[in-house]
Formats: C-alpha cells, sequence, structure tokens
C-alpha cells in the first residue's frame, strides 16, 4: 500500500536512471535526505521534468510504495538558474550540496541544514559576498548544526573574549588566549580579530542574516582555509568538488 506526502525539497543529486527515469536525492524540509524515483524525468513532456533537476527547490508530492519513494507531483519555487552563469559560482555550489549530503540523514526531521543550503545558493546567485566569504561561512555554520559546533565565546581556560593573541585549536575546536596558548595541544592556528569576529558570526548569527557582514580582504584567505580545514577533519572525507572547486578558480 503507498500514501502521499506533502514536502519543500531541493534537488542535491541526480542521475539517469532507465530510459526516461531519474534517480534523485531531495533534502526535505520534513524527512531529512530523500532517494526518489522520479518516472518519466527525462522526458520533455513530463510534466515533472523542471523540478527533477539539480538546485531545483519545488513543493512536493511523494509516495511511498514498499520501501522506495517516488516523485507524485511537483511544482517549482526556485531553481537558482542564475547559479549556472558563473561557472565558479556552480563549481562552488556543487562543493556545498556534496557537503549536505555528507551531513544530513534520511527521516531527520531538523530542516535547519535545508534553509542554510538555500540561503547560500541564494547568496551565491545574487553574488551577494565573494566566494571566498560565501564558502566558509557556510561551512561553520554547516559543521556547527551538524554537532561539530566550535567552542568560540572565549578563551576555554580563562574565558577572554578578546586578545590579539587568540589561537584555534583545529582538533578541539577551542579558542586559546596567548597567556594560555602552551596549554593547548598542537594544530594551533593563530585568529586575529577580525578572522574571530567572522568565526563568530558564522556560527551564531540568525541564518536570514548569515550574509549580511563583512570580512577584510587580507582575512578572507585565513577564514576560508580554516574554515575548510576545520570541516574537513571534522568529517574526515576528501570532496572531489572541492577539488574541482579550486581547479576552477586558477583557469
Amino acid at each position: 500500500m503507498s500514501h502521499l506526502i506533502a514536502c519543500k525539497g531541493i534537488v542535491i543529486r541526480e542521475q539517469i536512471y532507465a530510459e526516461n527515469d531519474k534517480f534523485l536525492v531531495i533534502l526535505t524540509d520534513t524527512m531529512g535526505r530523500v532517494p526518489v524515483f522520479c518516472k518519466g524525468a527525462r522526458s520533455y513532456k513530463s510534466k515533472l521534468m523542471m523540478c527533477a533537476q539539480l538546485f531545483c527547490y519545488s513543493d512536493l508530492v511523494l509516495y511511498q510504495k514498499g520501501e522506495n519513494y517516488w516523485l507524485k507531483e511537483a511544482s517549482l519555487i526556485e531553481n537558482f538558474y542564475g547559479i549556472r552563469e558563473d561557472m565558479n559560482a556552480f563549481a562552488l555550489s556543487q562543493y556545498l550540496l556534496e557537503v549536505v549530503q555528507e551531513l544530513t540523514r534520511e527521516n531527520l526531521k531538523d530542516n535547519q541544514l535545508q534553509r542554510l543550503l538555500l540561503n547560500t545558493l541564494y547568496a551565491l546567485e545574487k553574488k551577494m559576498k565573494p566566494l571566498s566569504q560565501i564558502k566558509p561561512v557556510f561551512e561553520l555554520r554547516a559543521c556547527s548544526l551538524s554537532g561539530f559546533m566550535p567552542d568560540l565565546v572565549g578563551c576555554t581556560v580563562c574565558g577572554k573574549y578578546e586578545d590579539p593573541g587568540m589561537h584555534f585549536a583545529m582538533q578541539e575546536g577551542m579558542l586559546y588566549c596567548l597567556e594560555h596558548v602552551k596549554q593547548a595541544p598542537s594544530g594551533l592556528v593563530p585568529v586575529n580579530p577580525a578572522v574571530l569576529k567572522a568565526m563568530r558570526w558564522s556560527v551564531f548569527a540568525p541564518l536570514a542574516r548569515l550574509f549580511a557582514f563583512s570580512v577584510p580582504e587580507e582575512d578572507l584567505a585565513v577564514l576560508d582555509q580554516l574554515a575548510e580545514n576545520y570541516l574537513g577533519y571534522h568529517v574526515d572525507k576528501r570532496f572531489e568538488t572541492l577539488t574541482f572547486y579550486r581547479t576552477m578558480l586558477f583557469t
């Protein structure tokens, strides 16, 4: 017996399945990450074709038959088409989708990662900030929403909120002021006040205002590498899309 399920979802992966069909991975607002079969989605006559593509965010009706989900109805809300017009933004967005797919689980009802992804794709499409800022902000917030939130309130030893010699411990996700840096483990990264401010904003700011701040250009490279390394360490995965994005930046 099958039953219908209404939700909002964004396609984060697509692949060909049979002659005219697709297999999709959809990040939904009520069911987490869901594998979905879409019959006839490759046919120009299909009413589902426009919604069964990467980045498409839609109102969906799924039906479950046995252990599988199938797409029955779809109404497009946003396709983020503008991202495809910038190859660097497109490459970065592919990385965002891979990160989300790695961090999400099936039947997880928390929709915060979906909201983060939508806000970030919007920022990319509208060119709200440089890619070198959008990427680390997303990485730090994605970590925080997935159980890897760094402790950025103050020095983990004395609680000092500001210090020109603050260091960040990558493995622990903790701060150490200059006075207590010798008590820290290895793998420390010095963070100046501007970088620390950006890190705190990325972790604590309301999602609706996540990109409503600026980072000095000279500090973006430090923030970018720090966030990338932090995510990579805690997820423990090599992202092929990240390699592709880095390659695109230098072509």
